[in-house]
């Protein structure tokens, strides 16, 4: 309430105060009082308040706390969200805005604008996953290490075979020679089997070796 005008000396009528109830306090005298910066008023506008924020709130202009939106968080001032910046492999965005690590043999998938990790899809039998979860397929004569589950797979490898009877072949398995043929090589490196020819007077044994016919005999025809 306020006093009207005076009419020679006098005030004739007290007179009600409307004080911004977002900034003012009501004062006894009926005039109004702005709170102190990052302070408002009470509900019926007698103190000024004080709020502490929480975690992941701002104060606005006039000291109320306001919640940051999901993938932010509150920077270092106190009155803004941010939100961090991330790595877009090994990283993703995590809902209270910081930046975490993606799982083992996995990426920060895109398609969630990278607030999520994914491996790639891979085929069993023919991909394996690198590192950070990306799909590498096995080349010719090798094949990945885990052949029933490609996301377990790391790595390509090849069949250890018997060199003197067996071949390596494009899915990096090993074949055996059929009869009178052996490998092209002694290593890893073979891929085909051969016969072999044998000098006048020598005959061809089913493993592929040459064996010279006893006297007075020759090889047949």
């Amino acid at each position: 309430m306020f006093l009207d005008g005076p009419v020679d000396n006098f005030f004739t009528e007290c007179m009600p105060i409307t004080c911004d109830p977002a900034t003012e306090l009501l004062l006894i005298n009926g005039t109004c009082d702005a709170c102190p910066p990052e302070t408002f008023p009470n509900e019926d506008q007698t103190a000024c308040i004080w709020v502490d924020c929480v975690d992941r709130e701002i104060k606005d202009g006039e000291g109320r706390c306001t919640p940051c939106a999901d993938y932010t968080h509150v920077d270092d001032t106190g009155y803004m969200c941010i939100q961090d910046t991330c790595d877009n492999t090994t990283e993703y965005l995590n809902i209270n805005g910081s930046c975490k690590t993606c799982d083992a043999f996995k990426h920060s998938d895109a398609e969630t604008m990278y607030r999520s990790c994914v491996a790639d899809t891979c085929s069993n039998g023919d991909d394996f996953l690198e590192q950070w979860g990306y799909k590498k397929t096995c080349g010719a004569y090798t094949k990945p290490d885990n052949m029933e589950d490609c996301k377990l797979a790391r790595k390509c490898v090849a069949s250890e075979c018997n060199w003197n009877t067996q071949v390596l072949n494009e899915f990096g398995d090993c074949d055996t020679c059929g009869a009178f043929t052996k490998p092209d090589g002694l290593d890893e490196n073979n891929r085909i089997c051969v016969s072999v020819n044998c000098s006048i007077g020598e005959i061809l044994k089913e493993d592929a070796q040459c064996e010279a016919c006893p006297a007075w005999t020759h090889p047949d025809s």
